[in-house]
């Protein structure tokens, strides 16, 4: 199995520079047990429903709720849903709210054209039912780098090495969802930028997932959004 997209938009930023040119690109390369713990993490992913998923980083905190076909993200000044049928679009900056039907993937077209914030790339991912990894793996070679236990959690650290991002994940034994993920962005074999996301994952019983209009908001119109092409 291959892992979908993941943690950190300087990380997608320089995959998308170092790669348009429609580059052809290789399958990971694991090297003894990695992929059966690869294949683990995105198992459970695959998995969490009835979740909330805090990330925390220099960049500061998003929130997201899971709950069967429903998805919730906070983060900073934006708030968004999608109940499976309507997205529903809060920026807390302008006082704007709107909402109106849409598929599901194209939840992630309408908040930017919104507040003009990106969705983030883990709840792109979830949204779009792929698991939060894959462009960090893509041309790497994949390897169980050690063992910690980060407060006393144990993890095995897994590294993706590719030309341009190394990337640091602890995957938790327990349940095989990440503790931690740091990528670094190399030029000419140099680190340039590091990032790392900590993550905490929180089982819910009910979470709001149809935002409604406040007194003090003005009501946006929905986002025309471009046509498909198949």
């Amino acid at each position: 199995m291959s892992l979908g997209t993941f943690f950190g938009m300087p990380l997608l930023s320089l995959l998308c520079i170092a790669h348009a040119a429609l580059q052809v690109h290789r399958a990971p390369i694991y090297i003894g047990e990695s992929q059966a713990v690869v294949d683990a993490m995105e198992t459970a992913f695959a998995g969490l429903d009835h979740h909330r998923i805090k990330v925390f980083s220099d960049e500061g905190q998003t929130t997201i709720d899971l709950m069967g076909k429903k998805v919730r993200e906070e983060q900073g000044s934006q708030v968004w849903a999608f109940d499976g049928r309507t997205v529903f679009v809060r920026d807390r900056v302008r006082h704007v709210f709107v909402s109106g039907r849409c598929l599901r993937h194209r939840a992630a077209e309408v908040v930017p054209a919104v507040t003009g914030r990106r969705v983030d790339v883990v709840t792109r991912a979830l949204l779009f039912r792929r698991a939060p990894l894959a462009e960090a793996l893509v041309d790497a070679n994949v390897r169980i780098a050690g063992y910690v236990a980060p407060g006393g959690v144990p993890c095995d650290i897994v590294r993706a090495d590719a030309s341009s991002v190394h990337t640091t994940i602890f995957v938790r034994r327990i349940d095989h969802l990440p503790q931690s993920v740091t990528t670094e962005s190399l030029v000419n074999g140099h680190v340039v930028t590091t990032l790392t996301r900590n993550f905490q994952f929180h089982t819910i019983k009910a979470s709001v997932f149809k935002l409604t209009k406040m007194p003090y908001e003005k009501l946006g119109p929905f986002p025309k959004l471009k046509e498909e092409k198949f």
